[in-house]
């Protein structure tokens, strides 16, 4: 739809290409939403943009003072005028401010604020010369605790604490002299800078400042702001000392009127006595906008804009890309699910087998379960703990670690992750699937690491190439370190990623020439292929030692 004032308007095609354009700048709304949505109208209309700038001098008088020192004072002859000053006015447009002393306006007079002494009252100490100490908050005395023996009635001695009650040698009777004034009490007056006397006279303050009246002449709902920043076409732009209505091209009875209004509050400044005006800028500018109606998908009608030469779009109320919306949060919940089951899980099976039940009685053969979570008690740790016990024989601890060690959980089976003590120290993933049909849970063994497989990575064909690496730099660091003494349990307690391509491998072991109870580990960081790996054994059993990774 177009009218007299209205500019052609766009066809579909460069629509819906602008609207594709604001789509892919904006995060949340559907790239596609320029290509499907469906288009009901166009409506093409010419906004304008008025706009006045004005340069104005504003002047006036001001009294001033400065510290009399015997100068020679400017006191006789006629003050000038206030537009009796030469004052050079800037080229353009322009916010600026200058000070011009005002002649023959000297006068010589006492000062006000110390009354001529030249000194006033110090606002420290309020005159008084002395303040509170502070090393003893002007107690004049300070509080210490001594410690006595006394018999204790038993043939003993007993000690006894006793606050004892002592001058203070940094002030006398809580008073220090004022640090400020000295003890004098006054200071010097920084008006008259301790001459007691002033200079007053005149100043003239010279004000340039740029005004600026503008106005939007829209038809639209478009807001005003974007209208005003947007490129279009300049139908008038005059630049005069003093523009008169009558000078300004005629453009439609709408925009005239408002340059007239906007002319005739700019010639008021130059009316009153304190200022002037010294130049002035009128200028209009059009800028075409197509409101668009348009649907997306079965939802209700909504509208946006397309204006200006750039064909920028306002489109408040655009559709959300939910879907993207959903993606973005199940990314940031599978990260967060993800390291939380890294770190705890890790966390407790470095934690379960060796330290976190040390020294409490428990019989063998007889698991203590120490799950947290609800879900991992019942029948479904029930079924683990005996597949655990199939595997491995008897222990005497049994540590769930985690029960979701990883997102695509099937409906109807648990993962888990167990952590176990006994004859051997490892770990085991046990998948628990539900029942069908009665009976009972059934659990099979998926994954587990114990015993030396690990120093024979050949046995273990899935592991990948970095932590093959990383094994064999232990069973290197055993061979050196420990010739000849057997390796009685071996298992990998926390595996996990330190950055830049880098995958540390924490390895428990128990000599067999060691005390039963002391295990010790292993940390070992290996990196991509061509990088070395290096591993430490710590020197204390039972510790949890990470080694620096290359």
């Amino acid at each position: 739809m177009t009218d007299a004032l209205a500019p052609d308007a766009l066809d579909e095609g460069r629509i819906r290409a602008a609207v594709s354009v604001f789509a892919r700048s904006r995060f949340l709304v559907p790239n596609e939403l320029g290509a499907r949505m469906s288009i009901e109208s166009i409506d093409a209309r010419w906004s304008y943009a008025i706009r006045v700038r004005s340069e104005v001098e504003e002047r006036r008088f001001v009294e001033d003072d400065e510290p009399y020192r015997g100068q020679s004072i400017d006191d006789r002859g006629d003050p000038p005028g206030l537009w009796e000053p030469r004052c050079e006015a800037p080229e353009g447009f322009t916010d600026r401010t200058k000070r011009i002393r005002r002649e023959h306006t000297d006068r010589v007079q006492r000062c006000g604020d110390c009354g001529g002494d030249g000194r006033v009252r110090c606002s420290t100490c309020h005159g008084r010369g002395e303040v509170d100490c502070t090393w003893c908050g002007g107690d004049g005395w300070r509080t210490r605790t001594e410690w006595r023996d006394e018999p204790d009635g038993q043939g003993g001695t007993r000690r006894r604490s006793e606050s004892v009650r002592e001058p203070c040698r940094h002030c006398r009777s809580g008073r220090v002299d004022c640090g400020r004034c000295h003890g004098r009490g006054r200071v010097d007056c920084r008006r008259c800078d301790a001459q007691g006397e002033l200079v007053r006279f005149q100043t003239l303050v010279v004000k340039f400042r740029d005004r600026v009246l503008d106005r939007v002449e829209d038809r639209t709902a478009l807001p005003d702001e974007l209208v005003k920043g947007a490129r279009g076409e300049t139908l008038f732009d005059e630049n005069a000392n003093r523009i008169g209505a009558d000078e300004v091209a005629h453009v439609s009875a709408e925009v005239d009127a408002i340059v007239a209004e906007l002319l005739g509050k700019s010639h008021g400044w130059d009316q009153d006595d304190d200022a002037r005006l010294l130049f002035q800028q009128a200028r209009v500018r059009r800028v075409g906008v197509h409101e668009v109606r348009y649907r997306w998908r079965s939802g209700p009608p909504k509208r946006l804009w397309v204006y200006g030469d750039r064909r920028k779009v306002h489109a408040p109320g655009a559709p959300v890309a939910w879907s993207l919306i959903l993606t973005v949060l199940g990314v940031v919940a599978g990260a967060v699910a993800l390291g939380l089951a890294i770190v705890f899980g890790g966390t407790l099976l470095a934690a379960g087998p060796s330290g976190s039940r040390a020294g409490a009685p428990v019989a063998s053969g007889e698991p203590v379960l120490e799950a947290a979570d609800a879900d991992l008690r019942g029948e479904v740790l029930d079924a683990a703990r005996e597949a655990v016990r199939s595997r491995v024989g008897s222990f005497s601890h049994l540590t769930a670690a985690f029960h979701a060690w990883h997102l695509d959980v099937e409906p109807g089976v648990r993962h888990l992750q167990l952590g176990y003590e006994g004859g051997l120290v490892g770990w085991i993933k046990v998948r628990v699937v539900e029942p069908v049909g009665g009976g009972g849970w059934s659990a099979t063994i998926e994954e587990r690491g114990d015993r030396l497989w690990a120093l024979h990575p050949e046995v273990a064909p899935g592991l990948p190439e970095v932590e093959v690496a990383a094994w064999r730099a232990l069973a290197a660091h055993l061979a050196e370190t420990a010739p000849g003494e057997p390796v009685v349990d071996l298992a990998a307690v926390a595996r996990g990623w330190a950055g830049d391509g880098v995958r540390v491998v924490e390895l428990r072991y128990r000599l067999g020439t060691d005390d039963p109870s002391a295990v010790r580990s292993v940390s070992a960081g290996a990196m991509a292929p061509g990088r070395r790996s290096r591993s430490r054994r710590t020197t204390s059993g039972t510790a949890d030692d990470a080694d620096d990774t290359d």
